[in-house]
This record gives structure tokens, C-alpha cells and sequence, in this order.
């Protein structure tokens, strides 16, 4: 009796066994024939070609929509195609991929030694030239550490607090639509950044600490100055988040 129930319980085993291999073989059977990657689609293109971003992405058909690593494909697209600000990479069972891009634009330039560093409104690094492309805001008072086209803006240690400040700064002057009217951006003292306004006016931000709430008060006191004042007065506005804005004259 006991030999039986032993047989037994070693045949429920085996059988157990086997069948969970099999239910096994069969799952990863059906994940990669029903989650296949047949079909991938790329929205938002512009600057580059549509196959040119499927194929810096890494992304291959037949591969397994299921496993795949949509972070490290958008990291790959962004950094091989510095014009592209944002990717959004989504699965689109049973064996889809949608990529979709956005571009960025050239927004500020920095020059070091004999090199121009080409930048977005976040500070990713564009281009790097050898000449100052026109229409760009400079950036003054900043020097990047190991800049890479397709790479973030970054610094030496000690300086995080000058790049959040530009970064701070040049996102809410986007915000705010005047980067025609800016000529160049001074970082060289972070507690009183300034920059130039209309061929006209000296804006000075301070800090970059709420650079957005600041900006939003510009409008009205040069509005309010350019009617008041001569045309051809010069002056410097003083943006503060904490006192009213005011304008000083050049003397």
C-alpha cells in the first residue's frame, strides 16, 4: 500500500511537472507570436525622415511588443537626433508601436573660445558651430562643462545652481514669447541676472528663482514707460517676487 501511494504521489508529480512546463511553452509561445511587432508608425517628423527615428530607436519588427524598453528607444532617438526636444513611445497591443516626436528649435547660442554652442529653451545642446547664427539670444557668463551635441547642458561642480538659474530664466522668457526682443542673457553674477530688452532697456531678474512670475510684470512697465518717457530714454527695469517692479533711467 504504501509502495502504491508512493508510485502515486511521483506520477501527481511528474504529471504537474510537465503540465506546467507545457502551459509555460505555451504562454511564451503566444507572447511571441501574438504580441510580434508587425507594424510601426511615427508621428510629429519633420526635420528627419521616418525611418531615419524607427531605426535610431532601436526598435525592430518581430520583436516582442511586450518586453520592450520604451525609455531607453525614446533616450536612444533623442540623443542621436539632437532636434527632437520629446519622444513618446507607446505599444499598441496585440503588435503595434506608435513613436511620437516633437521637435525642438534653436532658442540661445553660447560661445566658448572659438566654438558656439547652440541651444533650446531647456538647454539641450543643438549644434555646436563655428560662427554665431543670427536671431538667437547670447548667453553670457556661462561656461558648460563637456558640452555634446544631444546632451543637456551641464557644469562643474558647484555651478547647478547658475544652469537651473539659465534654465529657469530662458524657459520662462519662451513662456512669455520675448525672445525676439532680447538680444543677450548675463549669467555672471546669478544674484543679479540681466539681460538686454528692446535695444533698450537693462531688465534685471536678480536670481532666476521664479523668473516666470517676474516676467509677467515686464508688459505693463514698459508699456507704461514707452508712453511716459522719451523714445530714445534708456533705462533698467528691476523685476523682484517680492516688490513691485520699477524702472530707473541711465544716467
Amino acid at each position: 500500500m504504501i509502495f502504491q501511494r508512493r508510485q502515486k504521489s511521483k506520477g501527481a508529480t511528474v504529471y504537474v511537472a510537465v503540465t506546467v512546463v507545457v502551459v509555460l511553452l505555451l504562454t511564451f509561445w503566444g507572447i511571441s507570436v501574438f504580441y510580434r511587432i508587425n507594424k510601426i508608425t511615427v508621428s510629429g517628423v519633420g526635420r528627419y525622415a521616418e525611418d531615419e527615428i524607427i531605426a535610431a530607436s532601436g526598435i525592430r519588427q518581430g520583436g516582442n511588443a511586450l518586453f520592450l524598453d520604451e525609455a531607453g528607444a525614446e533616450q536612444k532617438i533623442q540623443s542621436a537626433m539632437p532636434f527632437i526636444g520629446e519622444v513618446v513611445i507607446d505599444v499598441v497591443l496585440p503588435d503595434g508601436v506608435q513613436i511620437s516626436v516633437f521637435e525642438t528649435s534653436a532658442f540661445a547660442s553660447i560661445v566658448i573660445r572659438d566654438e558656439v554652442l547652440v541651444i533650446d529653451s531647456t538647454g539641450k545642446i543643438l549644434d555646436i558651430s563655428d560662427s554665431m547664427p543670427p536671431g538667437l539670444i547670447e548667453i553670457r557668463g556661462f561656461v558648460p562643462s563637456n558640452p555634446t551635441v544631444g546632451s543637456a547642458l551641464s557644469v562643474s561642480p558647484g555651478e547647478n545652481t547658475r544652469l537651473r538659474y539659465l534654465i529657469e530664466t530662458l524657459s520662462a522668457i519662451k513662456a512669455e514669447g520675448i525672445q525676439g526682443d532680447i538680444s543677450f542673457v548675463d549669467m555672471t553674477n546669478i544674484a543679479h541676472i540681466t539681460f538686454y530688452y528692446r535695444d533698450r532697456f537693462t531688465v534685471v531678474l536678480f536670481t532666476g528663482e521664479n523668473a516666470r512670475y517676474k516676467l509677467m510684470t515686464l508688459a505693463a512697465i514698459v508699456s507704461e514707460v514707452e508712453a511716459t518717457k522719451p523714445i530714445d530714454e534708456k533705462g533698467s527695469i528691476y523685476l523682484s517676487d517680492n516688490e513691485p517692479a520699477r524702472y530707473s533711467q541711465n544716467r
